[in-house]
């Protein structure tokens, strides 16, 4: 799609892997585009980035693009304008006639003075884009400290819930031993009841800890823009 409409449209491809090896760098391949299409006005680039389609880092990357055409169409329209004309006129009005008088014309145009609203124009455009880049270094950043962060989290819950699992256990049957000692009356009714809340307790932590660890797994699919193929939603 990309090489088949690069003379129509100007192209950011965002590049995701969990760790991405090239990730803070930028590819711009409008030169290999323009040899192989044999055309002369591809703009194509890849930015790889960790994570499979970050919305946050998607948006500031597409603001950054922005904001570089944004610099181009100021400088562009700063420049010289140069408008060839070429147009006909039929002199002979009888029938069948295809005698024509044709002009043609080059016209150049260039303000010679305009208060320096053109040199106003251009540093607000490459301020803009200066600010752009840095939020978008800034927000990859942070997302990489909260993918790091999250990963370690993630790390840590099979122990986590292993221990939870061997509290609930162990709770469980110290139950079960307390009912039949009471039973026998050899376990006081306080000494019994404090088993039950006891194993209340251990269930309600482990229950806590199934639900932490499901809400971590897709804190992390969130930031590396997995969690919208999940669940088949668009994650805004």
């Amino acid at each position: 799609i990309i090489v088949g409409t690069a003379h129509h449209f100007d192209w950011v491809q965002v590049g995701g892997a969990i760790k991405h090896p090239e990730e803070g760098k930028m590819f711009d391949l409008s030169k290999d585009i323009n040899e192989e299409q044999g055309i002369d006005n591809a703009n194509v680039k890849v930015f790889p980035v960790s994570g499979y389609g970050n919305p946050d880092i998607l948006r500031a990357i597409s603001s950054l693009e922005a904001s570089s055409f944004n610099v181009k169409k100021v400088k562009g329209e700063s420049m010289p304008r140069l408008d060839l004309e070429v147009r006909g006129s039929q002199y002979n009005l009888s029938e069948q006639s295809d005698e024509y008088d044709v002009y043609s014309g080059l016209n150049l145009s260039y303000d010679l003075y305009n208060g320096g609203k053109r040199k106003a124009m251009n540093e607000q455009a490459q301020a803009e884009s200066s600010a752009y880049m840095n939020n978008k270094d800034a927000i990859i950043r942070k997302v990489q400290a909260e993918m790091s962060n999250s990963l370690q989290n993630i790390k840590l819950i099979p122990d986590n819930i292993e221990a939870y699992q061997n509290a609930y256990k162990a709770n469980k049957q110290s139950q079960f031993y307390a009912n039949e000692q009471f039973q026998t009356s050899n376990v006081l009714l306080l000494d019994l009841l404090q088993t039950e809340r006891d194993f209340l307790e251990s269930s309600q932590a482990l229950l806590e800890a199934l639900r932490s660890s499901q809400i971590e797994s897709y804190a992390y699919m969130k930031l590396t823009g997995e969690l919208g193929n999940k669940f088949k939603v668009r994650i805004n």
